[in-house]
């Protein structure tokens, strides 16, 4: 019988993530919801928070702060108005953002529609088989086409589930999950 993620992984999993990291995503959520308020992208300085978050301050020389406003602020905003399997590849070519920072970007503006991609989720969606384990994990996260199959695959689990979770707490369980989990 195929393992399944459900409520009862959900359940077991979500709740023992790091909560000082969830205070720090609760702080740039907030950042964002102002910036769309009064900008309708975000900032130079909510770009390097939600960066620094995503990356644990990895890859942050990748990135072109010098010319911010032409290079993410307005493509940014581009992508917010397009459909929503075309929004991830106008942020993916963007110096230093790829698929997993992208992906991120999307999910602090519409947190119910995009899920965060991170090698610790795509091993556990591979390793529950609802992701093929023969793709390399680095296809699927740095490609915009795997990431719509990816985001394809946990609306899906959210969907199978009794419960209403969220995608933080999905994405919550799977990242603990493949970190300090029995496999």
């Amino acid at each position: 019988m195929k393992k399944k993620i459900d409520d009862d992984f959900i359940v077991k999993w979500h709740h023992i993530y790091d909560e000082r990291d969830e205070e720090e995503y609760e702080e740039i959520k907030n950042l964002v919801k102002e910036d769309i308020r009064k900008i309708g992208s975000i900032s130079e300085s909510t770009f390097i928070k939600l960066y620094k978050w995503k990356t644990r301050g990895r890859s942050f020389h990748n990135i072109n702060l010098k010319d911010y406003e032409e290079i993410y602020g307005e493509n940014i905003k581009i992508a917010l108005e397009l459909p929503k399997n075309k929004k991830i590849y106008m942020l993916y070519g963007l110096p230093g953002v790829g698929i997993p920072v992208g992906s991120t970007i999307l999910h602090f503006f519409y947190p119910n529609e995009f899920p965060i991609i991170d090698e610790r989720t795509i091993k556990v969606l591979q390793h529950y088989e609802y992701l093929n384990k023969e793709k390399s994990i680095y296809k699927l996260r740095d490609s915009p086409e795997p990431y719509n199959t990816y985001r394809s695959m946990i609306l899906k689990i959210q969907r199978d589930c009794k419960e209403m979770w969220n995608l933080r707490q999905i994405d919550r369980a799977l990242f603990t999950f493949e970190k300090i989990g029995e496999k």
